[in-house]
């Protein structure tokens, strides 16, 4: 007795289906945890200096990212990976609010910096720290105007580490309004 063959294209066709749903589950998959990993870089900013909206924002893209794990479980994975491209869209406006608030702060950091350790200019270590903090704020303004909002808050972070590392090159005392700067730069969030 001759077995049955099936053509080739045939099983194609009846398998595609499952490597297409593999792939959809994947891709949910892998964006899930870019989106989780992500949220969490970006609790630090909005906490430490978002504001009320810019933290009820944040809840609502933690909503979005739960919402797409409920998808994820019930194997709807069309339906979560748009649930986690929503949160992603949302991250962006985040950042994009943040931008201009980490350039100000960024750049009152240094002056006060500046400001306050004059007298200290000739030490290699204090100069040296106030010129890359500008430099690092030099970048976050390209950023700014490249739109590229996350690599701003990054590039402030840095620079604002800078200036303040003056403070401890010239052994002089931080400002206390500066802590939260510290925090931040470390990427935590500041706890009263």
């Amino acid at each position: 007795m001759k077995k049955a063959r099936v053509p080739a294209l045939a099983l194609c066709l009846l398998l595609a289906p499952f490597a297409a749903y593999a792939s959809d589950k994947s891709d949910a998959e892998a964006l899930m945890n870019t989106c989780e990993a992500s949220s969490r870089s970006a609790a630090v900013p909005v906490r430490n200096f978002g504001g009320k909206d810019l933290i009820a924002s944040l809840e609502n893209g933690l909503a979005l990212i739960k919402q797409g794990k409920v998808k994820l479980l019930q194997s709807k994975y069309l339906d979560a990976k748009a649930k986690f491209e929503e949160y992603q869209k949302l991250e962006g406006e985040l950042y994009a609010a943040l931008a201009p608030k980490y350039l100000e702060r960024a750049q009152a950091i240094i002056d006060k910096a500046a400001e306050d350790l004059v007298d200290f200019a000739a030490k290699p270590e204090v100069s040296k720290a106030l010129s890359e903090s500008d430099r690092s704020v030099g970048e976050a303004k390209i950023y700014q105007d490249a739109k590229k909002y996350l690599a701003v808050v990054q590039a402030c972070r840095v620079a604002k580490n800078q200036a303040l590392s003056a403070y401890a090159a010239a052994k002089v005392e931080m400002p206390a309004d500066c802590k939260r700067d510290q925090a931040d730069a470390s990427g935590k969030i500041f706890l009263e």
